[in-house]
This record gives structure tokens, C-alpha cells and sequence, in this order.
């Protein structure tokens, strides 16, 4: 998703939520809104440089997804008042931990590498940014 702006966190997962349901990767877009933000309770997903990696790992989960997110505006992320406004926000269905893990983990760690890191936030058109996400996805 690009080129919107989003009041809130929650406003955000709704969104996301939304075409999620649509296109058949959850089953409830109440249960998985509810998986986000129970994940967001343990620890914020957001980390430096405005970027956050929110995850729902449940049953509502169907298929595997990846969702990414540029805001147009900063999303205020958690009670430190970290915001975000580039969002990568996976959904894996409930039971595949270590696939949870591994793409977690894939995507964490390219996101800190700064070459990387300063290519993507500079991109504005979605396609481009799907194309970059999909070679770290698949390698």
C-alpha cells in the first residue's frame, strides 16, 4: 500500500486486514487485527529509521503474506512515541514456527543493512518496492 496516510496503528491493520480477507490469506479480519495487536503488547515492532515489522502469527492466518506499507504520513507506533511510516507486515499461519522465524528473521536482517536499508526507504512506487522485497523473499 502506498500513497495513503493512516490516523493510526490500528487504522493500518484495519487496511491491511481488509484486503487480506479479500484476497483469501485470513479467515477473520477481526482475529487477525486482534493477533497484531496482542503481538505489539509483548514488544513494539518498531524499529529505527521509522520502520516497523508487525507480525501475526494465528489461526485466522491462512497463507503465508508478506504486506508493505509507505505511509504518507508517521503512524505513532507505541507508548515511547516511536513512529513508523514504512511498514512491513507479514501473516503466517498458525503452527509454522519456523517459518515464521526464518522470514522474520530474513527480513529483519536486511533491514538493517544500511545499503539496503536507505534503497527501499527511497522508493515510492509500490511496484518497485515488490520487486526489491520479492528478491529478499526468494533467495
Amino acid at each position: 500500500i502506498t500513497g495513503r496516510a493512516f490516523e493510526s496503528k490500528r487504522g493500518l491493520f484495519e487496511a491491511v486486514g481488509q484486503i487480506a480477507l479479500e484476497s483469501g490469506i485470513i479467515n477473520s479480519e477481526d482475529d487477525f487485527i486482534e493477533g497484531l495487536l496482542e503481538r505489539e503488547k509483548e514488544m513494539s515492532t518498531c524499529f529505527e529509521d521509522g520502520i516497523a515489522i508487525p507480525h501475526c502469527r494465528n489461526e485466522s492466518v491462512e497463507k503465508l503474506a508478506i504486506f508493505i506499507v509507505k505511509s504518507m504520513n508517521d503512524i505513532t507506533w507505541d507508548d515511547q512515541q516511536n513512529s513508523a511510516n514504512f511498514i512491513v507486515l507479514l501473516s503466517v499461519p498458525g503452527g509454522e514456527d519456523d517459518t515464521h522465524l526464518s522470514l522474520l528473521s530474513k527480513v529483519a536482517r536486511k533491514l538493517v543493512d544500511e545499503t539496503f536499508k536507505k534503497k527501499i526507504l527511497a522508493l515510492s512506487d509500490a511496484e518497485q518496492i515488490y520487486e526489491n522485497f520479492n528478491e529478499l523473499v526468494t533467495e
